[in-house]
């Protein structure tokens, strides 16, 4: 306890306050003073954040007003998936947590079960011939804060179920390209990082694509 959430808030704030000049020494700092092990923060996408703060206090940091501009998410693709006995089936969700609204809203712009909500749709995982691959088609502009999880569905239903993978990240960050792809690998990702049964070549890849954008939805 005290690690996580509360340490990710004191490295920003050492990073804020000028004493040190990069994430990676705020959070080492904080890791030799809260732990024995130094550890300290030790989720991705929490240290993930505390990076950002460091790039947006840089004088070539991303600009203000956020959320930045929207990028069109053609296609999920994992790398190496667990194996789970008597086969995975992977509930593959897309979260936009903002929507440069209140902080508390959150849209899911995707979700890979059919039968999870009613504007859920079916896109059912698509294994290659090596299965080594599970691909999934978005289609989806995303744009500001965004949570991606990966969920193996059990029989036994919401009881059985076990949450493997949760991507957290902010589109200003992303490089500034309306095509191209971003991978993140098992150290990126949370849960998956410290999951043994995880191949340490585990991968998601996002590729993103061009779709016209009439509307700001910002502005809107």
């Amino acid at each position: 306890a005290g690690k996580g959430r509360t340490g990710t808030v004191i490295a920003s704030y050492l990073l804020y306050s000028g004493l040190f000049t990069s994430a990676e020494s705020a959070l080492k700092y904080f890791g030799l003073k809260r732990s024995t092990t130094i550890n300290g923060v030790t989720g991705p996408g929490q240290r993930r954040y505390v990076k950002y703060l460091e790039q947006l206090l840089s004088p070539n940091g991303p600009e203000f007003p956020f959320p930045g501009a929207p990028f069109f998410l053609k296609t999920l693709t994992l790398s190496y998936p667990p194996g789970v006995a008597g086969g995975v089936f992977v509930v593959l969700k897309v979260i936009e947590l903002s929507k440069g609204k209140a902080l508390d809203k959150q849209e899911e712009l995707f979700c890979s079960s059919w039968n999870e909500l009613p504007h859920a749709w079916p896109d059912p995982v698509v294994p290659l011939e090596d299965h080594r691959t599970l691909a999934f088609t978005i289609d989806q502009v995303i744009r500001g804060d965004i949570l991606i999880t990966g969920e193996h569905a059990s029989p036994l239903g919401r009881l059985g179920s076990e949450q493997f993978m949760r991507l957290q990240f902010h589109t200003a960050f992303l490089p500034p390209s309306s095509s191209q792809q971003i991978v993140f690998t098992k150290k990126d990702l949370d849960v998956t990082h410290v999951d043994s049964r995880f191949d340490a070549n585990f991968s998601i890849t996002m590729e993103f694509g061009n779709k016209p954008l009439l509307t700001d939805p910002i502005q809107e």
